[in-house]
């Protein structure tokens, strides 16, 4: 049963979260819609996307918020006017954020790789005729569970988003579960493509210049449409499979409740923050006095919180009782790159960005040594430790009775020892002549030196990562499909 003081604070974070988000939303609206001059095809969608952000955040703020403050029982909460808000916000709003970030990719897509032919095609209205569609199956979606007992419900009492019970409502979730990974997997699919392009872009036609504010307006672009992508995944993938964790009621309200509103304020929060332009004028001339403060002193704080977090982890992952499991021996593995990035930003880039010295007066070797370090080696073998985690799920779900075969060969110690040095080698080739990755005061950047050897060698990261990356993710979704078919068999 929840606890008063569960309940005045659940209570509290939800209001402010969903009002922070209807206010930063009708605003990003406001500012999208009233821009003058030609308005681009991401734009266009940047300010639709605000539409089902702002409808997200305003059914908490005036129906989920009310109705736990008031402790109204659940069976006293009017059905229809449940079920409507219920399937409007999860359901149409909810399936709607994540056809748009597919739409986007596909802008960002295909203004890459099929310029003329987007050009060309201007006359006809793309843009409008995907949002659109979008629309309609968003309405399919709200529609769908409107018959009784299909419906997507706010129970106040313990302040959950849940389905009912019947199998069109089990029907419906599972859609909308397969629904989003498939978004997922289209918009990213779309946004690697658009990333292997940006690397090599040189734009023809047009000055070295111009072309640079072009790839730069590129890469904002892609960065805000990977961003908003992972939100709705990691929501859904907290509302699936998170929650089964934790039945407590905290746990639970974080994963189903909680994580359903904060993905769309941060979705505003995203399209804030990439597109200042629309950011106030008090807030530009504050941002430009302090910004160096302002780095010097999150640097710190996120630095020093990281070296302290990950040593506790590795303390007491190295200290558990008892047989260690191979994800467990992972898990206390990843804590080392986790600690060196965070003490190599604490213990060099903070001092150096306190004492701003130039650039040719920082010791070469010592600023390769810890780029290299930190920028290379152990950045690799985050990714690297990451994939051997999903192939140990996989395999566990997939290979039980084999797993269990070879659980004496120590296929776990050989996969960390090759990621060392993979990870090892990394680092070692970026200590040729100009040919490092090292951090530049001036502008509080980590970058490479501007040399050919130096961008052979931050494409050769780029796409390792990528590659880690693409297989890692196939083998959670084949990992996410295989658990949700064991649920539904059970």
């Amino acid at each position: 049963m929840a606890t008063i003081v569960f309940l005045i604070v659940s209570n509290l974070s939800l209001f402010l979260v969903s009002f922070s988000g209807t206010i930063l939303n009708t605003y990003l609206f406001y500012k999208f819609s009233t821009r003058r001059g030609v308005i681009s095809g991401f734009y266009k969608l940047c300010l639709v996307k605000t539409i089902p952000n702002a409808i997200v955040c305003a059914c908490f703020l005036f129906w989920a918020v009310p109705l736990s403050t008031l402790r109204v029982k659940n069976s006293k909460v009017p059905r229809d006017a449940n079920v409507f808000v219920g399937q409007l916000a999860g359901a149409g709003a909810y399936i709607f954020g994540p056809l748009l970030h597919v739409c986007m990719a596909a802008n960002r897509f295909s203004s890459l790789y099929f310029a003329v032919q987007i050009i060309k095609a201007n006359r006809y209205p793309i843009t409008i005729t995907s949002i659109g569609i979008s629309v309609i199956i968003a309405i399919v979606f709200t529609v769908m569970g409107l018959p009784k007992d299909c419906g997507f419900l706010y129970f106040p009492e313990t302040l959950e988003w849940l389905s009912e019970e019947a199998d069109c409502s089990t029907f419906q979730y599972d859609l909308l579960l397969y629904s989003i990974f498939g978004c997922a997997v289209i918009s990213n699919t779309m946004n690697l493509a658009t990333a292997g392009r940006l690397l090599f872009d040189k734009v023809g036609g047009m000055s070295k210049t111009d072309s640079k504010t072009r790839r730069k307006k590129y890469l904002v672009n892609f960065s805000q449409s990977v961003l908003q992508d992972c939100l709705h995944v990691f929501d859904m993938i907290n509302s699936t499979y998170t929650t089964q964790l934790n039945p407590s009621a905290w746990f639970q309200f974080l994963c189903l409740t909680f994580s359903f509103v904060s993905i769309h304020f941060l979705d505003g929060c995203v399209m804030f923050y990439f597109h200042s332009e629309l950011h106030p004028r008090w807030l530009w001339r504050r941002a430009v006095k302090k910004r160096s403060l302002i780095r010097v002193v999150a640097m710190s704080k996120i630095s020093t919180l990281g070296l302290v977090l990950n040593i506790y982890l590795f303390r007491k992952f190295s200290n558990k009782p008892g047989k260690a499991s191979s994800f467990h021996k992972l898990c206390l593995v990843k804590t080392i790159p986790n600690s060196i990035v965070c003490a190599s930003f604490l213990l060099w880039v903070v001092p150096i960005s306190v004492v701003q010295p130039d650039y040719d007066k920082i010791p070469r070797i010592l600023n390769v040594f810890v780029g290299q370090i930190a920028g290379f080696g152990a950045y690799v073998t985050g990714p690297l430790l990451e994939l051997f985690m999903s192939l140990n799920r996989f395999a566990a779900l997939y290979f039980a009775t084999r797993h269990l075969g070879i659980a004496d060969f120590p296929l776990t110690g050989f996969a960390i020892i090759g990621a060392f040095g993979i990870a090892v080698l990394y680092t070692a080739l970026g200590f040729r002549p100009n040919c490092g990755f090292v951090f530049y005061p001036e502008n509080f950047t980590w970058d490479k030196e501007y040399t050919e050897c130096a961008t052979g060698m931050s494409t050769l990261i780029f796409y390792t990562v990528v590659a880690i990356s693409t297989w890692t993710n196939l083998l959670n979704v084949a990992t996410a499909i295989k658990l949700a078919v064991n649920k539904a068999s059970h």
